[in-house]
């Protein structure tokens, strides 16, 4: 006995998922866009190049400007991170 509203994904009930039905089960459950990852990324990028041009300008303090870029680097990471596993689009 199978459940499922669509057919293409019928998976046992009670039983065990091979690894296959188990990511066209978590494939059907993601958005098409992860939209939270891509503004993470897009803010990481925008503000590490904003520091870059403050700190070049000599409108924020090369000891301010260090830590920031840092951080935005390491938030850069997370979407970097996703896009590897598939997990943007």
């Amino acid at each position: 006995m199978t459940t499922t509203a669509d057919p293409s994904l019928s998976f046992p009930v009670g039983g065990q998922l091979t690894h296959i039905q188990a990511v066209k089960l978590a494939r059907s459950h993601e958005p098409l866009v992860a939209f939270p990852t891509s503004i993470l990324a897009l803010v990481a990028s925008v503000g590490f190049i904003l520091v870059a041009y403050l700190a070049a300008a000599q409108h924020m303090s090369l000891w301010l400007a260090f830590p920031l870029n840092i951080l935005l680097a390491y938030a850069a990471y997370t979407p970097v991170h996703e896009a590897c596993h598939r997990n943007v689009v």
